[in-house]
């Protein structure tokens, strides 16, 4: 397979999901950060994936500015996978998810 394989498959991406991407947290961001109850931390060991579910009462995840969010922890099987690949692999992505709405957050590393 080739991107243009791919591409004459599935066509171009509409102009509002191209426009997607954004460099800071912008006003519908932080509202649904803010309104967020569960998210998927993806990390990389630089080899294999960890992709950790989190899940707290919405506000859980805090946001420290345009570019930082802050996520707790919470105490588990003491593995620190993700913990140890982002010391490793700073690359991470962030996946947004409120239940009731059908629009979801994707937040890749810059």
């Amino acid at each position: 397979m080739t991107p243009e394989k791919l591409r004459a498959i599935y066509g171009s991406a509409s102009p509002h999901a191209a426009a997607k991407a954004f460099s800071h947290f912008d006003k519908h961001c932080r509202q649904f950060i803010e309104h967020a109850t569960f998210l998927v931390l993806a990390t990389s060991d630089g080899i294999n994936l960890d992709v950790p579910p989190k899940g707290d009462p919405a506000g859980f995840v805090k946001i420290e500015s345009d570019k930082t969010i802050l996520i707790p922890d919470r105490p588990g099987n003491n593995r620190n996978d993700g913990l140890l690949n982002i010391l490793a692999h700073p690359k991470v992505a962030i996946f947004f998810i409120i239940l009731s709405v059908t629009e979801t957050l994707v937040i890749p590393s810059s």
